[in-house]
C-alpha cells in the first residue's frame, strides 16, 4: 500500500511538473507571438513613414513625374503639378518631413499618418509649419498607396466612421492644434510670411484658372471640401456674407474651423484656409 501511494505521489508530481511547463510554454508561446507581432507593426509603420518620405521628397525635388506614383488620377496629378509648379515660381524650395505618427485601423489594410511639415521658401528666414492627415492603403500585391477618396475604395459607413474618431481624438487634434499655433505666430510675428502666403494662394489659383474654366472646377469640386483662403482685408464677417450670403453665419465657420482660428474670432491671418462646406451644414 506504502508503494502504491509513493507510485501515485510521483505520478502527480510528474503532471504538476508537466502542467507547469505547458503553462510556461504557452506563456512564452504568447510572448514570443506578441513580439513578432509588434516587431511586424514596427517594420509597417517604418514603411509608411518612409513612403510619406519619398512622397514629400518628390514634391520637394520637383519629381513631378514620380508623384504619379502617389497619384493615379490624372485630373488630380495635373492639379497637383500645377500648384507645385506655381509654389516654384513664388520661392517654394522644400517641404521637410519633421514627424510621422501612424495609426493603425482595425482591418490591417488601411493606416492613418498625421504629418508635421514644414515649408521652406527662398528669402524667408522661418519656415512655415504644417499639419496633413493622409490615409494610406496597402494593395493586394502589397504596394502602397494614397487613399484620395475614401468612397472610391468601397469603405463602409462603420470603418469610416473609425477613421472620424481618430481624427477627432485628443491626440490628433492637440497635435494639429499645436502646429496651426505655431504657424499663427510665425505670420504674426514676419510680415514677409504674410505676404508670402498670400503670393503664393494668389499664384496657385492662378494657375489653376487658366486651365480649367470656373464651371468645370467647381464641378470637380463638387462633393469635397470647399476651402476659402483668407484674404487681405477679410473678417469672419464679411466672408459669411461673401461665400454664405449672409454675415451671420460667420459663428458657424468660427466653429468649425475653431482648431485653425485659434481662440480669437476676430484675428485671422491671411494664407490659412477655411472649410466653409462644414459650416454650410
Amino acid at each position: 500500500m506504502k508503494y502504491q501511494n509513493a507510485i501515485l505521489s510521483d505520478i502527480a508530481k510528474a503532471v504538476t511538473v508537466l502542467l507547469i511547463c505547458i503553462i510556461a510554454y504557452q506563456g512564452f508561446s504568447q510572448c514570443e507571438a506578441g513580439s513578432v507581432c509588434e516587431a511586424r507593426e514596427g517594420k509597417e509603420e517604418k514603411e509608411i513613414e518612409e513612403y510619406i518620405r519619398e512622397y514629400y521628397k518628390a514634391i520637394s525635388d520637383g519629381d513631378f513625374v514620380s508623384l504619379g506614383e502617389y497619384i493615379t488620377d490624372e485630373d488630380e496629378l495635373e492639379e497637383e503639378t500645377l500648384r507645385m509648379k506655381a509654389l516654384r515660381t513664388c520661392g517654394f524650395v522644400s517641404y521637410d518631413v519633421e514627424d510621422v505618427m501612424i495609426y493603425p485601423l482595425p482591418d490591417k489594410a488601411y493606416w492613418l499618418a498625421h504629418v508635421c511639415t514644414e515649408l521652406t521658401v527662398e528669402d524667408l528666414d522661418v519656415a512655415l509649419p504644417g499639419a496633413i492627415v493622409i490615409m494610406i492603403g496597402r494593395k493586394e500585391d502589397g504596394s502602397l498607396y494614397m487613399v484620395r477618396d475614401a468612397a472610391s475604395d468601397d469603405l463602409s459607413e462603420d470603418f469610416i466612421e473609425e477613421i472620424r474618431e481618430i481624427t477627432l481624438s485628443d491626440e490628433m487634434v492637440d497635435r494639429t492644434n499645436e502646429q496651426a499655433a505655431k504657424y499663427n505666430e510665425i505670420l504674426a510675428d514676419n510680415p514677409d510670411a504674410i505676404e508670402w502666403v498670400q503670393k503664393a494662394s494668389d499664384a496657385q489659383t492662378k494657375a489653376l484658372s487658366e486651365v480649367y474654366t470656373r464651371k468645370a472646377y467647381q464641378e470637380r469640386m463638387d462633393g469635397e471640401e470647399e476651402s476659402y483662403f483668407v484674404k487681405k482685408g477679410d473678417c469672419l464677417w464679411s466672408i459669411a456674407e461673401q461665400e454664405l450670403g449672409d454675415g451671420m453665419y460667420w459663428t458657424d465657420i468660427y466653429e468649425a474651423n475653431r482648431a485653425v482660428i485659434g481662440e480669437n474670432p476676430d484675428l485671422l491671418y491671411v494664407g490659412i484656409s477655411l472649410d466653409l462646406r462644414k459650416a454650410a451644414e
